[in-house]
């Protein structure tokens, strides 16, 4: 009630931009929800531009029209909350904003690949010889694949959260990976599993980000010259 009382204060004043710092910090989860869509639903009617200070990411995703990413008093990305998580600019914004996974490569010319201990895959983007490549993949675009296709891992735990469930594995090159998975498939701790990816985003040093639909990986070397 005093938040709620509090918003009404400043509303009452008429003003031209309402600052908000964190308003929800102190209320417990189902409480934080409650307002969160009362704030939306008045901010709409009133129709008051609205600036929100948030660490919370899913109050930025759910309530910002545009939401501005800031690291050490940098502007890291100002974007609309679908083009943020799609397409973060920066690897700060892809590991703060949603969940993500990192698998680090590095770029063989003579391979035309980014390769690791583990895994090799084909790029037809070129960098600096040796440069230090990471990809970036969402847990909802890591996905079980049947048959030989795909690369090998282990299952270490399952989180059951109903409507999905939040499963980690670990595979050589990758090491520990989120992914998000409906109930349709049936696995159990210690399975192995064969996986792919849906779409990643690749982040080089001075670069600016790729995107890769299906990027194909495969067991192979760190050697940068092909094997006879």
């Amino acid at each position: 009630e005093q938040q709620r009382i509090a918003v009404g204060r400043a509303l009452v004043l008429e003003p031209k931009i309402l600052l908000l710092d964190e308003p929800f910090s102190n209320l417990d989860a189902r409480l934080r929800v409650r307002m969160r869509e009362e704030l939306q639903t008045l901010q709409r009617q009133v129709g008051i531009t609205t600036v929100f200070v948030t660490h919370d990411q899913e109050e930025a995703l759910t309530l910002a029209d545009r939401i501005a990413v800031m690291n050490k008093g940098v502007l890291e990305q100002v974007a609309t909350p679908d083009d943020l998580y799609q397409h973060p600019q920066r690897m700060f914004v892809a590991d703060f904003i949603g969940t993500m996974n990192f698998v680090r490569f590095r770029f063989a010319p003579a391979l035309g690949a980014l390769v690791n201990e583990a895994l090799r895959v084909p790029v037809t983007s070129r960098w600096p010889e040796g440069t230090e490549v990471t990809m970036a993949i969402r847990p909802e675009d890591v996905l079980p694949v049947d048959g030989d296709a795909g690369f090998p891992v282990r299952v270490v735990r399952i989180v059951n959260l109903g409507h999905y469930r939040d499963v980690m594995v670990e595979g050589s090159g990758t090491g520990l990976l989120k992914m998000f998975t409906s109930g349709q498939w049936q696995m159990a701790e210690s399975q192995v599993l064969r996986l792919r990816f849906r779409r990643a985003l690749l982040y080089a040093d001075g670069a600016e980000v790729i995107e890769i639909k299906e990027p194909e990986l495969t067991a192979g070397t760190s050697d940068q010259s092909p094997r006879s």
